[in-house]
């Protein structure tokens, strides 16, 4: 279970997460752990819209006890070849209420977007603890203190750069068959969440990133960004010090193939996919991780993790019997309740006639 990459992240009580396509600002989004309610969900809805469903992430880094995202901007420029630029400073989003998968209903713990936290009543844009956002600084002093290491630096942002270029790269060929792609420019709000285990997970890709001045922050931060995309759209029109502002230059690509199917659609019909499922790994290979730099350590954190999630496991079934007891005994008080009122109404009816009718047969 250790090897698969979603293990630091995926927790005990398969949580899914629900997004209708095409929405934004959180509207329509839920959690469910309930495979007919995503099935429903799904069935009754799907001539309306379309939905995206995500393994949630139960176990993520918590700012505080809340839960937290980071939006990042990454501005497209050429998708023939392929000119990525990403900007040299991000923001990060926090819910409005500390975590926790006791209740999955509630957005105010479960969803970082600015335009749900502004919900809450204490919400206030110009509080440092209520505005629900941090700017990347105050994030990296975060990560230091905690992890005793540059981790930002040395983690969440090498991954994200590296999702970025996968991403775009995977879909290069589409976007150059859409109309004008030759002659347009896209600024994309890239969404990120880190686990408990920085790992960093990529969420969701904006095509029309909001550039609302919410806080103090996206106040500060919006129309500088603004400004830097036409920096670097225009080539270069900016100070000699930084002739793109913020952006630097992450990938530049090769031209694709002249030759190319234009339908890239019809192509990809004919794609078949094949897997295998995945095993536990045997007990015997398990004690050569201990011949790894830290792998006593290791193996000690994938058992204390397992142990807890096995408690979780454990106590959510005693809950789930305690409640299952306590509906068949409200059901059999229920009927013993009404069997003592049918009775008291039958005697009550058959006693007059008892008094009024004369005395027959054997009086001994």
């Amino acid at each position: 279970l250790s090897g698969s990459a979603q293990f630091g992240m995926s927790g005990c009580r398969n949580v899914w997460i629900l997004k209708p396509a095409g929405r934004s600002r959180g509207i329509g989004i839920f959690l469910s752990d309930d495979l007919e309610e995503i099935l429903h969900c799904a069935r009754t809805s799907k001539s309306t819209t379309t939905w995206v469903c995500q393994k949630y992430i139960e176990r993520p880094l918590l700012l505080g006890g809340r839960k937290h995202d980071i939006r990042q901007w990454v501005l497209v420029t050429c998708v023939n070849p392929l000119v990525i630029w990403f900007y040299g400073e991000c923001y990060v989003r926090i819910a409005a209420e500390e975590y926790g998968l006791d209740d999955i209903r509630a957005n105010l713990r479960h969803l970082t977007n600015n335009a749900i936290a502004s919900q809450h009543p204490q919400f206030d844009a110009d509080d440092d603890h209520w505005k629900c956002m941090w700017e990347e600084s105050e994030y990296r002093k975060f990560l230091q203190s905690t992890f005793g290491f540059d981790a930002y630096t040395s983690k969440v942002l090498p991954a994200m750069k590296q999702a970025v270029i996968e991403t775009l790269k995977s879909t290069q060929e589409a976007l150059a068959d859409s109309q004008g792609a030759a002659c347009c420019f896209e600024l994309l709000g890239y969404d990120f969440m880190v686990d408990t285990d920085l790992g960093v997970w990529l969420l969701e890709v904006n095509t029309s990133p909001s550039m609302e001045y919410s806080t103090n922050v996206t106040g500060r931060m919006c129309p500088a960004v603004l400004e830097d995309s036409l920096r670097v759209v225009l080539q270069g029109d900016g100070p000699e010090e930084a002739p793109h502002g913020a952006f630097e230059l992450l990938y530049t690509g090769p031209s694709l193939p002249e030759d190319r199917s234009p339908n890239v659609a019809a192509a990809a019909g004919l794609l078949t996919l094949e897997g295998k499922r995945i095993r536990r790994p045997e007990p015997e290979l398990l004690p050569n991780v201990l011949g790894l730099d830290g792998g006593a350590d290791l193996l000690a954190r994938l058992a204390e993790r397992r142990e807890q999630e096995i408690g979780l496991l454990v106590e959510r079934q005693r809950l789930q019997r305690a409640k299952e007891q306590e509906k068949r005994d409200r059901s059999r008080r229920l009927k013993e309740s009404l069997k003592l009122k049918v009775l008291r109404s039958a005697s009550a009816a058959s006693l007059p006639q008892l008094l009024a009718a004369p005395c027959t047969g054997d009086q001994g």
